[in-house]
This record gives structure tokens, C-alpha cells and sequence, in this order.
């Protein structure tokens, strides 16, 4: 067998993303989009001053989506995403 019904069923709580910049010169920011099904609609965070360092967007679902805006210049390395299962859906 091919996996379950229920293998779909298991959300993630976005606990705190990490951007790593080298150095940046003008405002940077980033929203999360998160969605629990595809049919659901987004239920977007942010948008999160990038320049602060880490934060929390206690963003929940199954599928997130990052968009970065800003003015200026940057040098960006990986962002690190902190995730924890949070249950099932609701």
C-alpha cells in the first residue's frame, strides 16, 4: 500500500525563521503564506522586518509560501525555517 487516508492530515506550526544576511543596506521584509489544503484559502503573516534577525510568524498549515520585498541593496544568504508538528487539522 501506498501510504493512508490520514497522511495528509498532519499540520506544521512555523515557529520562528532565521534570515542570514552578510549585510544589507535599505528595508527588507518577508511575508509567509500559509495554507492548510490546496483548495483552502492563504492565510497570510507579515509582513516581518527582516533586518530585526529571528522572529516568530506562528504561522499553521501544510504549505507555506516566502515573499521577500525591499529597497536597496543586500547580500542574502539561506534563511533557516524552524517548524513542529501541530496536530491534525481542526
Amino acid at each position: 500500500q501506498d501510504g493512508s487516508i490520514q497522511a495528509g492530515d498532519n499540520f506544521l506550526r512555523l515557529k520562528k525563521i532565521a534570515p542570514d544576511y552578510a549585510y544589507v543596506d535599505g528595508a527588507h521584509t518577508l511575508t509567509v503564506e500559509a495554507r492548510g489544503y490546496a483548495t483552502d484559502p492563504e492565510v497570510e503573516k507579515g509582513p516581518y522586518d527582516m533586518a530585526g534577525g529571528m522572529f516568530n510568524p506562528k504561522a499553521r498549515g501544510r504549505s507555506f509560501r516566502f515573499f521577500m520585498q525591499g529597497t536597496g541593496d543586500f547580500r542574502f544568504g539561506d534563511f533557516e525555517a524552524y517548524a513542529a508538528p501541530d496536530g491534525r487539522r481542526r
